[in-house]
Protein backbone atom coordinates (compact mmCIF):
# COMPACT_ATOMS: atom_id res chain seq x y z
CA UNK A 1 0.00 0.00 0.00
CA UNK A 2 1.10 3.51 -0.72
CA UNK A 3 1.66 6.00 2.06
CA UNK A 4 0.94 8.89 -0.30
CA UNK A 5 -2.38 10.66 0.27
CA UNK A 6 -3.73 12.99 -2.39
CA UNK A 7 -5.77 16.01 -1.29
CA UNK A 8 -8.08 17.50 -3.87
CA UNK A 9 -7.82 21.29 -4.13
CA UNK A 10 -10.55 23.29 -2.42
CA UNK A 11 -12.94 25.33 -4.54
CA UNK A 12 -12.45 29.05 -4.20
CA UNK A 13 -15.52 31.07 -3.43
CA UNK A 14 -16.19 34.00 -5.74
CA UNK A 15 -19.21 35.35 -3.92
CA UNK A 16 -18.68 38.58 -2.04
CA UNK A 17 -19.85 38.76 1.52
CA UNK A 18 -22.68 41.25 1.99
CA UNK A 19 -22.81 43.23 5.20
CA UNK A 20 -26.01 42.82 7.18
CA UNK A 21 -28.38 45.74 7.61
CA UNK A 22 -28.10 47.18 11.10
CA UNK A 23 -31.12 48.58 12.90
CA UNK A 24 -29.63 51.38 15.02
CA UNK A 25 -32.84 51.60 17.07
CA UNK A 26 -32.45 48.01 18.31
CA UNK A 27 -31.62 48.05 22.06
CA UNK A 28 -29.00 45.32 21.65
CA UNK A 29 -27.26 47.28 18.88
CA UNK A 30 -27.37 50.45 21.01
CA UNK A 31 -25.77 48.53 23.88
CA UNK A 32 -23.03 47.19 21.57
CA UNK A 33 -22.36 50.70 20.25
CA UNK A 34 -22.15 51.99 23.82
CA UNK A 35 -19.68 49.25 24.70
CA UNK A 36 -17.61 50.08 21.60
CA UNK A 37 -17.57 53.76 22.61
CA UNK A 38 -16.18 52.81 26.03
CA UNK A 39 -13.48 50.64 24.45
CA UNK A 40 -12.27 53.32 22.03
CA UNK A 41 -9.63 55.55 23.59
CA UNK A 42 -10.24 58.58 21.34
CA UNK A 43 -13.18 60.94 20.95
CA UNK A 44 -15.18 59.83 17.94
CA UNK A 45 -17.35 62.95 18.00
CA UNK A 46 -14.29 65.19 17.62
CA UNK A 47 -12.95 63.34 14.57
CA UNK A 48 -13.50 64.46 11.00
CA UNK A 49 -15.47 62.28 8.61
CA UNK A 50 -12.26 61.38 6.74
CA UNK A 51 -10.64 60.15 9.96
CA UNK A 52 -13.74 58.10 10.78
CA UNK A 53 -13.72 56.60 7.28
CA UNK A 54 -10.02 55.71 7.61
CA UNK A 55 -10.67 54.02 10.95
CA UNK A 56 -13.67 52.16 9.53
CA UNK A 57 -11.59 50.98 6.56
CA UNK A 58 -8.81 49.86 8.88
CA UNK A 59 -11.21 47.83 11.03
CA UNK A 60 -12.80 46.30 7.92
CA UNK A 61 -9.35 45.21 6.71
CA UNK A 62 -8.48 43.81 10.15
CA UNK A 63 -11.78 41.91 10.36
CA UNK A 64 -11.18 40.51 6.87
CA UNK A 65 -7.70 39.31 7.93
CA UNK A 66 -9.19 37.58 10.98
CA UNK A 67 -11.80 35.84 8.82
CA UNK A 68 -9.12 34.71 6.33
CA UNK A 69 -6.95 33.41 9.16
CA UNK A 70 -9.85 31.42 10.63
CA UNK A 71 -10.69 30.06 7.19
CA UNK A 72 -7.09 28.91 6.69
CA UNK A 73 -7.06 27.31 10.14
CA UNK A 74 -10.32 25.54 9.36
CA UNK A 75 -8.95 24.23 6.04
CA UNK A 76 -5.78 22.99 7.73
CA UNK A 77 -7.84 21.29 10.43
CA UNK A 78 -10.01 19.62 7.77
CA UNK A 79 -6.90 18.36 5.95
CA UNK A 80 -5.59 16.88 9.19
CA UNK A 81 -8.92 15.10 9.72
CA UNK A 82 -8.84 13.72 6.15
CA UNK A 83 -5.26 12.56 6.70
CA UNK A 84 -6.21 10.82 9.94
CA UNK A 85 -9.20 9.19 8.25
CA UNK A 86 -7.04 7.91 5.38
CA UNK A 87 -4.49 6.51 7.84
CA UNK A 88 -7.19 4.78 9.88
CA UNK A 89 -8.79 3.33 6.75
CA UNK A 90 -5.43 1.96 5.58
CA UNK A 91 -4.70 0.39 8.98
CA UNK A 92 -8.22 -1.08 9.14
CA UNK A 93 -7.75 -2.72 5.75
CA UNK A 94 -4.31 -4.06 6.76
CA UNK A 95 -5.66 -5.64 9.93
CA UNK A 96 -8.70 -7.01 8.11
CA UNK A 97 -6.35 -8.50 5.51
CA UNK A 98 -4.30 -10.16 8.28
CA UNK A 99 -7.49 -11.60 9.74
CA UNK A 100 -8.63 -13.05 6.40
CA UNK A 101 -5.18 -14.47 5.50
CA UNK A 102 -5.01 -16.27 8.85
CA UNK A 103 -8.19 -18.17 7.93
CA UNK A 104 -10.07 -16.09 10.49
CA UNK A 105 -7.95 -17.33 13.40
CA UNK A 106 -6.22 -14.05 14.24
CA UNK A 107 -8.87 -12.49 16.50
CA UNK A 108 -6.49 -9.71 17.56
CA UNK A 109 -6.31 -8.48 13.96
CA UNK A 110 -10.11 -8.59 13.71
CA UNK A 111 -10.40 -6.62 16.96
CA UNK A 112 -7.90 -4.02 15.74
CA UNK A 113 -9.80 -3.70 12.48
CA UNK A 114 -13.04 -3.11 14.37
CA UNK A 115 -11.36 -0.53 16.61
CA UNK A 116 -10.05 1.39 13.58
CA UNK A 117 -13.53 1.30 12.04
CA UNK A 118 -15.06 2.58 15.30
CA UNK A 119 -12.53 5.41 15.50
CA UNK A 120 -13.35 6.37 11.91
CA UNK A 121 -17.04 6.52 12.88
CA UNK A 122 -16.41 8.69 15.95
CA UNK A 123 -13.74 10.98 14.44
CA UNK A 124 -16.13 13.26 12.47
CA UNK A 125 -18.22 13.89 15.59
CA UNK A 126 -15.16 14.71 17.70
CA UNK A 127 -13.71 16.89 14.94
CA UNK A 128 -16.99 18.73 14.46
CA UNK A 129 -17.34 19.59 18.15
CA UNK A 130 -13.68 20.61 18.32
CA UNK A 131 -14.05 22.89 15.28
CA UNK A 132 -17.22 24.41 16.69
CA UNK A 133 -15.47 25.11 19.99
CA UNK A 134 -12.17 26.39 18.57
CA UNK A 135 -13.44 28.47 15.65
CA UNK A 136 -16.46 30.10 17.28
Amino acid sequence: MSNLIDFTPMKKSTATEKLPRINLNDPEVRAEIGQADRLVSYDINAMSIEELRDHARYFIVMRHKVLLSRSQQSRAFSQIIRLMNAFLERRRKEELGKYHTSNKLDTAAKAKSQVFAEIMDVLPEIAGSTMAREFS
